[in-house]
């Protein structure tokens, strides 16, 4: 199983990640703070979820400024001098940097 990111307004497949990878995104985009709460438990269960394009911009910019001192070794990210135990198979900054491009590409995604 996976999870898919689609464009809100135009419904083209945009990102995808397994499972594993998802989760460990999924905390990295808790802990940016930039989209609500209800929201990013419904990221969880791959139902639908629908994040505006304001709020991904907003997640593109705040992922850029700390994407630099993201420590994902060990299972362990650490921002803003908090830190958090990731699943294991995190993703790496190659998945960031995609999740980052698209983020800044889409009208908006729902995650399915």
């Amino acid at each position: 199983m996976g999870f898919n990111l689609y464009d809100a307004m135009t419904g083209e497949h945009g990102y995808q990640r397994n499972s594993f990878t998802w989760r460990a995104l999924h905390e990295l985009i808790r802990e940016m703070r930039v989209i609500p709460e209800p929201t990013i438990t419904s990221m969880g269960f791959n139902d639908g979820a629908l994040v505006t394009q304001s709020q991904a911009r907003q997640l593109a910019d705040r992922m850029k400024v700390y994407r630099d001192s993201f420590n994902l070794g060990e299972f362990v990210l650490e921002v803003k001098g908090r830190s958090r135990i990731l699943p294991q198979n995190i993703a790496d900054l190659d998945d960031i940097n995609e999740l980052i491009q698209f983020c800044e590409t889409c009208n908006g995604f729902n995650v399915c």
